[in-house]
């Protein structure tokens, strides 16, 4: 820390490279897709959840009995297809 900085009068050398950030425009248009992409998937979710409890329920009327855990496997499998 206690090094002296020696200053010399030579010229510097600069590189110039091209703008590779991307625009606030292509900023906004990609957060608007995952934004349109999140929604999609959580809908997806809530309507393949919805139709295995209607299925369920319906079993369940007919007289057919399935576990909770079972309930759950078919829920995770259907969103995993």
């Amino acid at each position: 820390m206690e090094k002296k900085i020696k200053y010399t009068n030579e010229p510097m050398k600069f590189k110039v490279i091209d703008d590779f950030l991307p625009t606030s425009e292509q900023l906004d248009a990609e957060r608007a897709i995952k934004k349109h992409e999140a929604k999609e998937r959580a809908d997806k979710v809530r309507w393949i959840s919805a139709e295995e409890i209607l299925k369920a329920r319906e079993e369940a009327r007919a007289g057919k009995t399935i576990s909770l855990n079972e309930l759950r496997r078919r829920i995770e499998g259907s969103v995993r297809r």
